[in-house]
């Protein structure tokens, strides 16, 4: 499946990039990890994308400039897209069909704004002190 391609800011990423301070200690890595399995599954099973279909110039009127329009098709979900190209292996979609179907995209958002939350109360990091995770 693809990476997100939308061009609105979702509060998540509003929330996280604009703080000043790093997130480098090891609660926040923990956590962001949790963050970024859940946008994945957001992102790539309930957010539809329109796919660029072609570019076709089209000329001005009355000596205005050619212009370009842009036809897209409709809007799908990478999921449904990975399902209808018939790439994927039968067990794998089978896979991802449960865990399309098992998940609620409420629930799924409000996790993932519960955790931007978290992430932000966390402390940041003391200056000049090295943790390592174990």
């Amino acid at each position: 499946m693809t990476t997100p391609s939308s061009s609105r800011a979702t509060p998540t990423r509003c929330a996280l990039t604009c703080r000043n301070e790093r997130l480098d200690t090891v609660a926040q890595t923990c956590v962001l990890n949790q963050l970024y399995d859940r946008l994945w599954l957001y992102h790539n099973a309930f957010l539809p994308v329109m796919r660029l279909q072609e570019k076709r110039l089209v000329p001005g009127v009355n000596g205005s400039p050619t212009r370009i329009q842009r036809i897209y098709d409709r809007a799908r979900t990478p999921f449904e897209r990975v399902c209808e190209s018939g790439v994927c292996e039968p067990h794998l979609r089978d896979q991802l069909e449960a865990l399309y179907a098992t998940t609620n995209p409420r629930q799924l958002r409000q996790e993932i704004e519960d955790l931007v939350d978290y992430i932000i109360s966390l402390p940041a990091a003391v200056p000049g002190h090295r943790r390592t995770s174990t």
